[in-house]
């Protein structure tokens, strides 16, 4: 049977074709619902609205022009122009609908005062400043990365990468003050100039990044950090927030394809105009602390560091420490046999994702995870949904590798159907990589 597969966008536009052509019911667990006897629609998000969301709200005003529309929105988090959003549906909300009445919220009811501020400096000049109804004012942090000097101890652990112990350090001192964490970046990968070259145990991606942080705190304490994207953080909140890449190549991040979206009608200026959006979004995240990381050359443009001294307040790199120790880390590589045809992970991709692994392409493409070497165990591991006896496997021919950090190969397996064969066995490199001292 063949599967056909649609986008949101045309669900949208099939359910205003289905409206127009006289279809008015539809089907709701529990019971039924009818268009035409509805009183009221509610559409939140209204910042984001498109042209497919309008198609479908004309044609149920068709069918039912008395219906009253209530819509929330706020043009600030506008930043789903990528996906289609129109922000022209919200500024011409009134032209649209005549007789409507507009209320304006503007009590920020999530952050700290000073978070608020930052928020409005950031949009200031484009619309009515926030006011905040929280009294307590914790200062904004701006975190220089050119101005940290490693130890000796850092260099050695992340040579190349000032970052990662930069990072570490804020982390630390967030988690002395029992906050939980968000690290949030303009992108999926992390910034370029975090150095791969030392750190087996690092991903470009996020969710890797995350696990190779994690990694050097305690378990009960790693649970508290978490990171993200801008966009996929919008509606959410954290504590503490850490800008992660407030400089100009990320703020504004300008794609080389930017120009393809003159086909919706953007230009330079209105991708900018989200990009300012985007960052203001990133910012007022933050309940009670907002830290910003950028570089005293390369400020995004939509800061003004030039405020007030109340309302912001330089780290001093020199009195922050990081985590006393680095943890040890086993990773689990997952590969084809070299006797093997074809690729023998395809099979079970799904299943490695869903273990929280990442396909790192190479002379040796792999499925890799991080585990923290103290509480890593085989018998764990083969209890994984990709390695359990099922058909998959046994119609794949795998090679595990394990490696704990820096680059240690302690043991390697061959997998033929159920039977982890070792064709290295050397787990006292293991225990000895574990008593080393940091």
């Amino acid at each position: 049977m063949k599967v056909s597969h649609t986008d949101f966008s045309k669900l949208l536009a099939d359910a205003a074709l289905a409206i127009s052509s006289g279809k008015h019911t539809f089907n709701r667990v529990p019971g039924n619902g009818d268009f035409s006897v509805l009183k009221y629609v509610f559409v939140d998000e209204f910042q984001d609205f498109s042209h497919a969301f309008d198609s479908l709200l004309r044609a149920i005003l068709i069918v039912n022009p008395s219906i009253q529309l209530f819509c929330v929105g706020d043009d600030w988090q506008a930043i789903n122009g990528f996906a289609g959003a129109d922000l022209q549906y919200f500024e011409s909300f009134e032209n649209s609908f005549p007789k409507s009445q507009i209320l304006n919220l503007s009590t920020n009811y999530r952050s700290d005062k000073y978070v608020v501020e930052f928020g409005n400096q950031i949009m200031k000049g484009h619309g009515v400043p926030a006011q905040a109804s929280h009294s307590r004012q914790t200062r904004i942090s701006i975190a220089y990365l050119d101005k940290i000097r490693p130890t000796p101890h850092e260099q050695e652990v992340h040579n190349g990468d000032l970052v990662t112990p930069a990072l570490l350090r804020l982390l630390q001192e967030e988690l002395e003050q029992n906050r939980d964490i968000v690290i949030l970046s303009r992108t999926n990968t992390i910034p370029y100039y975090v150095s791969q070259a030392s750190s087996d145990v690092s991903s470009k991606k996020l969710d890797g990044y995350l696990t190779h942080i994690r990694s050097f705190f305690d378990e009960d304490l790693a649970r508290r950090i978490t990171i993200s994207t801008s966009h996929r953080y919008k509606g959410r909140e954290k504590k503490t927030v850490i800008l992660l890449d407030a400089i100009e190549r990320r703020y504004p991040f300008i794609h080389p394809d930017w120009v393809f979206s003159r086909i919706l009608g953007s230009d330079l200026s209105s991708v900018m105009s989200e990009e300012r959006r985007l960052l203001y979004v990133a910012s007022t995240r933050a309940i009670a602390k907002l830290i910003v990381l950028t570089d005293q050359k390369e400020v995004t443009p939509f800061l003004n560091l030039q405020t007030s001294k109340e309302l912001i307040q330089e780290i001093e790199w020199e009195n922050l420490q990081g985590p006393i120790s680095v943890t040890k880390q086993v990773l689990v590589l997952v590969g084809k046999s070299t006797q093997s045809q074809g690729d023998g992970t395809f099979p079970l991709r799904d299943l490695l994702k869903s273990s929280g692994y990442e396909y790192i392409p190479g002379v040796w493409s792999h499925w890799r995870k991080a585990y923290v070497a103290s509480n890593f165990s085989i018998v764990e591991l083969r209890e994984e949904l990709w390695a359990q006896n099922d058909v998959s496997i046994k119609k794949s021919g795998i090679e595990v590798r394990l490696v704990v950090s820096p680059n240690v190969e302690f043991a390697r397996f061959s997998i033929t159907g159920d039977e982890w064969t070792p064709t290295i066995n050397k787990f006292d490199l293991l225990q000895a990589a574990l008593e080393e001292q940091p």
